[in-house]
């Protein structure tokens, strides 16, 4: 097994080698010839995947002019949820503290607006706190 790993190493040296014997003859005919800018060229070649870059940072600078216009509503809604609970948290451990037999998470998501994963993740810092329990697989109650 050692001996195949061996060849197999060499195999790829002598390609390797073959690569880099290219390579240097390449080299050679622009220096001869008197063309070396064509490597230039060649780098300006990458240019344009640079320029490609800057496309990216379009559309990152479109999202960040709609993220603009997202805090500005999100601005005017946080009144609003300040005047009911002051966090998604504490909202949740009200909804399940008022109850006596336990709230199952799809009626956390219903009475919240919530989507599952942000209540799965109170629920799971609220149990490792110790502020509820599960009475059954989905159903919460406090502690």
């Amino acid at each position: 097994m050692a001996s195949q790993i061996e060849n197999g190493i060499k195999s790829v040296r002598k390609e390797i080698d073959k690569i880099l014997d290219r390579l240097e003859k390449f080299i050679k005919e622009l220096s001869k010839s008197g063309q070396a800018k064509p490597t230039k060229k060649a780098a300006s070649k990458k240019a344009p995947a640079k320029k490609a870059a800057p496309a990216k940072k379009t559309a990152v600078a479109k999202k960040t002019t709609s993220a603009k216009k997202k805090p500005a509503a999100k601005k005017a809604a946080a009144p609003k949820q300040s005047a009911k609970t002051e966090t998604a948290f504490a909202s949740v451990m009200e909804i399940i503290n008022s109850s006596e037999n336990g709230v199952e998470t799809k009626t956390l998501m219903e009475k919240t607006g919530f989507n599952l994963k942000k209540i799965s993740n109170i629920v799971f810092k609220a149990k490792n706190k110790g502020l509820i329990k599960a009475v059954k697989k989905g159903v919460y109650t406090k502690a």
